[in-house]
């Protein structure tokens, strides 16, 4: 019988014929399908045991034979001796691949591809469309509001995209667990710096930059630098194109009337840093900006320029504050006031560092038309007069280097003060040669110059006196001098009563020319 030559990769139910018999490949193995294997006979009686033989020499081992065909099942014998292991057989030839089983019961609906795959119901998995990854590091969420939310010991924290806008949302403490809850950013430097805290926005909603809430760092907005002095801690930058750049920060307040108003200070630049300056430095300089009215009307009300000056703005000029500190300007043409508007208040001006006396004082005045009095090293004044100037004993209290002149200003009496001075006055008499009252006075004495005349020729009186009051009835005065040339006609002096308490200093003159002319007396008091 010729030996089974069975084909290499044969597919399930290839058949093979061969001596009569055919076989069938069932996926694993070739099956004798033809003719029919017979029926598994009844097993048969156990035999009784034999004696064992001897063993006999081992025989040379016989060449392989051609496979037979498969026999017939027997009735399983007795199990004989072990034999001896017999030598190793060659590999047999590879078999052929067996054909793809069934497949699994898990389905993915909706698959495309970065779609990340989650569970489902039972065996259905499913490709998320709005959560994809694209396998270079990007994983995005593509839903109108979503989110992803992280937890926290116990808060929930949540990080969104609004559905309403296009804001991006973060929330901390989502779930409103009683606990404080801040939300933190952390970075490192180069060189090795370890991972610190740089911005912390507290649960208060005050932010802190490099600085630790600490309990004092209670402004809405807390920065802190400790890297060396003078260190940019905060830098707010405008730069347009083509002009020069005003970085500008304004401060947003409301009345108790719900009125807004938004004063602001910003920097300035260039040519409008002063007027010193050019665009092609490096200028810069501040403008502060006030709102006024019902309108909210911006006023700048002041500037500091780039060389330090500060620069107070108004409607008809400037003040300028000078940068030498030593120097106050007043840019108006006409009058520059300085204002106490209480009407107590007063102006002290100190010098040489002390402030026990001040250099001068301009005191309040009593009223509009007697005006302030003026006081040079006191800050007292009780003197009758507008101004007094204090020295030391035996210092002169003024000193002119040509002269002072005396405006003859006396009230509707022509009244001669009583007190130690200078006084001049003046009054206008007819040239009739008849008496007219020039001045009145009590209680003092005097050397008084004269000049009495009229337009065209004048006369000179020295005189001395010195009186007490018309009810005591003591006063006596000496005319030292009369003088005149001959076209100056005559005049006199003379004291009289006038009522109780004073005396009425008299002059007469008669004219050369014509004794209804008007004479002129110019009167130098030195009162003692």
């Amino acid at each position: 019988m010729a030996a089974f030559d069975f084909p290499n990769s044969p597919n399930v139910n290839d058949t093979y014929s061969a001596n009569g018999m055919t076989f069938t490949w069932n996926g694993t193995k070739w099956e004798r399908t033809s003719p029919s294997v017979g029926a598994q006979g009844a097993t048969g009686p156990t035999g009784a045991q034999g004696t064992t033989g001897s063993t006999g020499a081992q025989g040379a081992t016989a060449a392989a034979g051609a496979q037979g065909a498969a026999g017939a099942q027997g009735a399983t014998g007795p199990t004989g001796a072990q034999g001896t292991a017999g030598a190793q057989g060659a590999a047999g030839a590879q078999g052929a691949t067996g054909s793809t089983g069934p497949s699994g019961s898990a389905t993915i609906s909706s698959n495309a591809d970065n779609r990340v795959i989650t569970g489902g119901s039972g065996t259905n998995l499913v490709a998320e469309s709005t959560l994809t990854y694209n396998g270079s590091g990007t994983l995005e969420i593509n839903d109108s509001g979503s989110s992803y939310t992280l937890k926290g010991a116990s808060a929930k924290h949540e990080i969104g995209a609004s559905a309403s806008d296009n804001d991006l949302v973060i929330q901390n403490n989502k779930n409103t667990v009683n606990a404080a809850s801040n939300i933190i950013f952390k970075g490192s430097g180069s060189g090795g710096e370890s991972v610190k805290e740089r911005l912390r926005i507290a649960h208060d909603g005050n932010v802190h930059i490099d600085m630790t809430d600490n309990g004092t760092a209670s402004a809405k907005l807390n920065v802190q630098d400790n890297s060396s002095a003078g260190t940019n801690v905060l830098l707010i930058s405008n730069i347009p194109s083509g002009a020069n750049g005003k970085a500008r920060m304004v401060f947003h307040t409301e009345t108790s009337a719900g009125q807004g108003c938004t004063p602001y200070i910003q920097s300035v630049s260039g040519a409008d840093a002063g007027p010193n300056a050019s665009n092609s430095h490096n200028a810069g300089g501040f403008e502060f900006h006030t709102k006024s009215g019902g309108a909210g009307t911006d006023n700048n009300a002041m500037r500091i320029r780039d060389d330090g000056t500060v620069e107070k703005y108004g409607s008809v000029g400037q003040i300028l504050l000078k940068p030498s500190g030593a120097e106050i300007e007043f840019t108006r043409g006409s009058a520059s006031n300085i204002l106490c508007s209480n009407s107590a208040g007063y102006l002290n001006f100190f010098t040489g560092g002390q402030t026990t006396f001040p250099a001068m004082r301009i005191f309040a005045a009593p009223g509009v038309e007697s005006g302030a009095k003026v006081g040079i090293n006191t800050d007292t004044i009780g003197v009758d007069a507008q101004m007094y100037v204090a020295s030391r004993p035996g210092q002169p209290g003024l000193y002119s280097s040509y002269g002072m002149r005396l405006n003859p200003n006396g009230d509707s009496n022509n009244r001669i003060s009583n007190a130690t001075g200078v006084y001049a006055l003046t009054k206008s008499i007819t040239a009739d040669n008849s008496w007219h009252t020039v001045a009145i006075g009590r209680y003092h004495a005097a050397t008084v110059t004269i000049r009495v005349g009229d337009a065209s020729s004048k006369r000179s009186m020295f005189i001395n006196y010195d009186l007490t009051a018309p009810n005591y009835g003591v006063a006596h005065y000496n005319i030292i001098a009369n003088n005149g040339n001959w076209n100056t006609g005559s005049s006199d002096f003379q004291i009289a009563g006038s009522g109780s308490y004073d005396y009425a200093l008299q002059v007469k003159h008669s004219s050369y020319y014509n004794s209804s002319n008007n004479s002129g007396v110019y009167m130098i008091f030195n009162v003692a």
